[in-house]
């Protein structure tokens, strides 16, 4: 079974900050956390967004855009929960990268996220996000996929082949993405998503996490695609047209009863 589902940013319905017409450029997708869900992931917003450099053929260039463009993360000194953001795209034929940067304590809900000077971020180490998928990246398989029987999702439908799971890197935490399709409001699709938190050591689901996606471009690797493990502690889901925010899951041995 084909999913019909993208990758770009999540947005309810009734957070829309943009024109009809904005929403048409991108698909668009966010996450309401629940009690249970708000125990393990809270939303880290970057306050100014992202100021992009300008490139040569600015017609060309859309900035900071959820669909070409990814957040990136750096550490200074040894890994703690403290860690530096920034945004950028690996094709620069269409966008850029970042000149502006954060601070963020992603353990922390209650710090304020705090921007950070050029030498900061230039001296910091990158870490890189894993997304790595238990399912053959091919079109067309089937949720009947052996992992698949003993992880059930929430969702009718996987997301596409390669972003529909995400092994943490240690493989003590699996991550299930799946949608159900909704409604059309033609040129729109809107589903509802669902990301699966498993436990893979007994096969308990830990937490469901729920949203919203409104897929216009039907890019396969706009949003669900972007997800990832960043350390074997921190699940990370970019929102916004222009990842101008993203949820924070934090998972480990100390937060499990």
């Amino acid at each position: 079974m084909k999913s019909r589902f993208g990758l770009a940013a999540l947005m309810a319905t009734s957070l829309f900050p943009c024109s009809f017409g904005q929403v048409l450029k991108a698909d668009l997708m966010d996450v309401k956390l629940s009690p249970t869900a708000k125990e393990y992931c809270h939303v880290v917003q970057f306050p100014k967004g992202w100021k992009a450099e300008r490139l040569d053929d600015p017609a060309a260039y859309p900035g900071i855009d959820s669909r070409y463009s990814d957040h990136e993360f750096r550490v200074k000194g040894l890994l703690g929960t403290q860690f530096l953001v920034g945004a950028f795209s690996p094709n620069t034929a269409r966008a850029g990268h970042s000149i502006n940067h954060y601070l963020a304590d992603l353990s922390d809900a209650t710090t304020r996220v705090r921007p950070v000077s050029k030498a900061e971020w230039d001296a910091a180490t990158v870490l890189p996000l894993i997304r790595k998928s238990i399912s053959p990246k091919i079109v067309g398989y089937s949720p009947s996929f052996a992992p698949f029987q003993r992880y059930a999702m929430s969702g009718t439908q996987p997301s596409y082949p390669g972003s529909d799971s995400r092994l943490s890197p240690d493989s003590a935490w699996l991550v299930l993405q799946s949608g159900t399709p909704e409604r059309v409001r033609r040129p729109v699709q809107y589903h509802a998503i669902f990301l699966d938190v498993f436990d893979t050591a007994t096969g308990r689901k830990i937490v469901t996490i729920q949203g919203t996606y409104s897929e216009v471009t039907n890019v396969p690797d706009s949003n669900l695609g972007k997800t990832a493990w960043l350390t074997e502690r921190y699940f990370i889901i970019p929102l916004g047209a222009q990842l101008e925010k993203c949820v924070v899951c934090e998972f480990s041995a100390r937060r499990e009863p």
